[in-house]
């Protein structure tokens, strides 16, 4: 099935779960995509969230976060705080039971080359992970390896929630 996230040509209350996996950063409108997955759940069922967040208390180095993400990837939106997910979670009418941070770290090259990102941005990235400002730099944590190859984190949210 494929459709828009906002309207789902499925009826109320036909589906036992769901999981939104590493999606969420790109819908424009995420308040309406819970409304969406909470109609479509049975009462009791359960409702798994991951994605990437931004900077807790950095406006500013949440943004410069989000720009870093849309060079590599034109079609993100922004990454929501962890705090916003939980909110909006609970205030779509589901019950948050856990949430947990998550932290992995990417090759810089690998995480480009799923995006197949040319050249120029491949160096624009490259050099924004090196100087970043101390919030951005304490968030992405770049390191580089003996080998040069440079890393960094990206932090994500985990929500396991039920309807009610």
């Amino acid at each position: 099935l494929q459709a828009d996230v906002h309207s789902v040509p499925l009826p109320d209350a036909s589906l036992d779960g769901a999981v939104c996996r590493l999606d969420a950063h790109h819908f424009r409108r995420p308040t309406e995509f819970l409304t969406e997955v909470y109609r479509l759940l049975k009462p009791g069922a359960w409702f798994l969230f991951v994605d990437t967040v931004g900077i807790e208390g950095d406006e500013q180095a949440s943004k410069a976060l989000d720009e870093f993400e849309t060079i590599r990837d034109p079609s993100h939106v922004r990454d929501h705080l962890a705090s916003e997910w939980k909110s909006w979670i609970a205030s779509s009418g589901f019950e948050v039971k856990e949430q947990r941070p998550l932290h992995h770290r990417y090759p810089l090259v690998s995480w480009m080359d799923r995006m197949s990102v040319a050249e120029p941005n491949r160096m624009l990235l490259s050099e924004i992970l090196r100087n970043a400002d101390d919030a951005l730099r304490g968030y992405l944590q770049p390191e580089e390896s003996n080998e040069s190859e440079l890393s960094f984190l990206l932090h994500q949210t985990a929500i396991a929630a039920i309807r009610k």
